[in-house]
């Protein structure tokens, strides 16, 4: 997505695009993860916890739950998404 004429999709949603800015400042991965108080709070946040949730089917509910709230926060900050989390469990 760096180089110059690699990348022709015209979109990317907001939490990549907040995401790989605040890296390309610096910050550390773990501070990376953001929300811009509109677009992050979004639907698109439950594709990777519904993957966790299916991955993790034959442990303790509470344990899959936990990892799939766990990883919303891998590419945004969304305590409102991650609380839905919990309606596909």
């Amino acid at each position: 997505m760096t180089t110059p004429g690699s990348h022709r999709d015209a979109y990317a949603s907001s939490y990549h695009r907040m995401f790989f800015q605040n890296r390309a400042a610096g910050r550390p991965l773990r501070e990376c993860p953001s929300n811009d108080g509109h677009n992050v709070d979004a639907i698109d946040g439950l594709v990777i916890p519904a993957v966790v949730l299916l991955g993790g089917a034959a442990r303790p509910e509470g344990e899959a739950l936990l990892e799939a709230q766990q990883s919303v926060r891998v590419t945004r900050s969304s305590p409102r998404v991650e609380g839905y989390v919990a309606e596909l469990s």
